[in-house]
């Protein structure tokens, strides 16, 4: 695949994510076993996808769409502060994902 169909793909692949907002919080353990443990946050969540024992449980769940569509969820026993937690980050996505609406629109010169 040549640069500009590389490029063209990660472009439509952004603006397929633009589309709706989604955070998921969560709480517990996860424990690795093995030799080679991971160095990064990619590496344990593929780690944890691929075999790991984890112990967790969601606390909150958000998404929203962009027609304004939204749903939630909040565990009966979520913790004021994880909640807080939680909302910063919805509010955190929203803010980049805006922002990176105005970036493409100014970049391409979309007149809205």
């Amino acid at each position: 695949m040549s640069s500009f169909q590389t490029a063209l793909e990660n472009l439509k692949n952004s603006i397929s994510d633009l589309s709706s907002v989604e955070v998921a919080t969560f709480k517990g353990t996860i424990e690795l076993t093995g030799d080679n443990q991971p160095q990064t946050l990619d590496e344990v969540m593929a780690a944890v996808k691929a075999a790991a024992s984890v112990n967790a449980r969601v606390l909150a769940y958000t998404k929203m769409d962009a027609d304004g569509d939204i749903v939630t969820y909040m565990d009966d026993e979520v913790a004021e502060n994880d909640l807080a937690a939680h909302n910063d980050l919805v509010q955190i996505a929203h803010s980049n994902r805006q922002e990176t609406i105005e970036m493409l629109v100014n970049l391409f010169g979309i007149k809205l």
